[in-house]
């Protein structure tokens, strides 16, 4: 079975959302997955910053006349599922039908990025943020995170 499209209205940003129906269709029935997805909570910024404080960075930076602030960000990748590539022995089971109500018949599309909706798109797109943020941490000793496709970034 091809997936089901369907659109979203978002009342935050205004927008019109592609939702590609893995449930119906049954992919999200035919995919094992055995990883999960890790994410960080909200206190994770509170905790860093914490962590800074009991290491006496700030302190020390205050005694040497630095006046410090802890400073974070968030970004967003934008249409992040969407330029995630399919491996091209997938891209059978990429496939999405919508209804074109200007020609009245169905319609099908190759999707050569991650569809919305798919569980194993979830596990699949989180392995390079993941990746990112381990090199972040280990090799430039970066406090950061990551909530899927947002990037957490605090530091003084």
């Amino acid at each position: 079975r091809p997936l089901r499209r369907f659109v979203l209205y978002q009342q935050h940003n205004g927008k019109w959302r592609a939702i590609d129906d893995g449930h119906h269709s049954g992919h999200n029935q035919a995919s094992c997955m055995s990883v999960r997805v890790h994410t960080a909570e909200p206190a994770w910024i509170a905790a860093v910053a914490r962590r800074f404080w009991q290491e006496k960075l700030m302190n020390r930076a205050n005694e040497t006349g630095i006046a410090l602030e802890m400073q974070g960000g968030c970004d967003d990748e934008k249409s992040a599922y969407r330029w995630k590539g399919v491996a091209p022995a997938d891209l059978r089971y990429s496939v999405v039908a919508y209804y074109d109500h200007t020609r009245k018949d169905a319609r099908f599309v190759i999707l050569y990025g991650h569809a919305f909706g798919l569980a194993s798109a979830v596990l699949n797109y989180n392995r390079q943020p993941e990746l990112t943020v381990a090199v972040c941490r280990c090799l430039l000793r970066c406090p950061c995170t990551h909530i899927y496709d947002d990037h957490l970034t605090q530091e003084p």
